[in-house]
């Protein structure tokens, strides 16, 4: 079995020279500078808790965050080939570090708490069924000496919107068609289609009218 091999490269350059650089443990800064080519550099520091400065990422947070991402990468993976369809991600990392007497320390664990969102169609329960396989082939886990779980009430949920519909496109009228009458509250007859057209005859009320506007019910001022 051929195995690929992948090279990666980066350059860390310390930037906390105050002037007399390390002559005392409180007399320098622990700023640094990521650099990789062709990439935006990334400025970090050490933890506060270090004497880093606070506003910056620390190796440590770096630490958690390529384990979160690795563990992502992975999993949409294995959604995408197994017909589940993720339409949002987001995880919480935590990891707890354990200094020793020492000075030294190591991290004890790392919890994955990821919240995945997938469409109607999708099976939920198999959704969270790969994060146990995305831990098994993440690169960075398995590079790892430390145990790396996933948990959450909601490792993988369905989309609670309705999915959108395609647009019914409307038929063209046919002007063959024969019209439909619909009931009102009052029925009336509805003429045949095929009879021939009479117009309605005027109904002249000739009461107390006078006799020549009587006999002729045509005439204007009989309207």
């Amino acid at each position: 079995m051929n195995e690929k091999v992948h090279g990666y490269g980066a350059r860390v350059v310390w930037e906390g020279n105050r002037g007399a650089g390390t002559s005392d443990y409180a007399d320098y800064d622990r700023r640094f500078r990521v650099s990789v080519e062709g990439k935006p550099d990334l400025v970090g520091s050490a933890d506060p808790a270090f004497r880093g400065e606070a506003h910056m990422l620390n190796p440590e947070e770096l630490l958690l965050a390529a384990v979160s991402s690795c563990h992502m990468l992975f999993y949409l993976a294995l959604c995408a080939r197994s017909g589940i369809t993720v339409l949002q991600y987001a995880d919480a990392a935590r990891g707890v570090l354990k200094v020793l007497p020492g000075g030294g320390g190591r991290f004890q664990d790392v919890t994955l708490h990821p919240r995945v969102t997938i469409s109607r169609r999708s099976d939920p329960a198999a959704a969270a069924a790969l994060h146990a396989r995305a831990n098994e082939l993440c690169f960075i886990a398995n590079s790892c000496g430390f145990p790396i779980r996933h948990r959450g009430p909601q490792a993988a949920r369905s989309l609670t919107q309705p999915e959108r519909l395609p647009r019914l496109s409307h038929p063209e009228p046919d002007p063959n068609a024969r019209p439909v009458y619909w009931p009102s509250a009052r029925a009336l007859p509805v003429p045949s289609p095929h009879a021939p057209w009479v117009r309605p005859r005027r109904s002249v009320c000739t009461r107390g009218w006078p006799a020549r506007f009587a006999s002729n019910p045509t005439n204007p001022a009989g309207r």
